[in-house]
């Protein structure tokens, strides 16, 4: 399961592409929620779960041109570098 945040520009059908997307990719959604930030933005905070990489659904939503910005919040915590995984295990 992966949650994702977008922010994208408040223009018609913003909602209905991202959703195309996630349907074409071949996830299912688990939540959908938009938050109104300020008169021209929207956050959309999803949850989907599906068998394909998530970076697929990411690289296809970057696409879109009314998309501000996209976080992958499954990934809060910064990935561990060789360099540090090599000093952990020294």
């Amino acid at each position: 399961m992966h949650s994702l945040k977008l922010e994208v520009y408040n223009k018609p059908a913003i909602l209905e592409r991202v959703l195309q997307i996630i349907r074409y990719r071949g996830y299912n959604l688990i939540s959908l929620q938009v938050i109104p930030d300020g008169m021209d933005m929207l956050t959309v905070l999803i949850t989907i779960d599906g068998m394909q990489p998530v970076s697929k659904l990411t690289n296809q939503l970057n696409k879109l041109y009314d998309l501000a910005r996209i976080i992958n919040l499954n990934l809060a915590q910064p990935e561990e570098t060789t360099q540090q995984k090599a000093f952990q295990t020294a």
